[in-house]
């Protein structure tokens, strides 16, 4: 999946993980504090498989495109 142009790279030094808000077999995902805002951050398992790694890269190009009023 090509994401060129969608996406921007962040350091994880950027990102200060608030409170985990659950787990599962390929991630973790986080409340977090990124430029002063609350984010939702999801953290690939590093033993992830890289069709599972695909499939989240189709998300979240698929959630790049909606729009949300806030």
């Amino acid at each position: 999946v090509n994401l060129s142009g969608f996406h921007q790279e962040i350091s994880p030094d950027e990102i200060e993980n608030v409170s985990r808000i659950g787990s599962g077999a390929s991630a973790t995902v986080w409340i977090s504090i990124y430029q002063k805002h609350l984010v939702v951050v999801k953290e690939m398992h590093p033993q992830v498989h890289i069709y599972e790694r695909k499939s989240f890269l189709g998300e979240l190009l698929s959630m790049s495109v909606i729009s949300h009023p806030s």
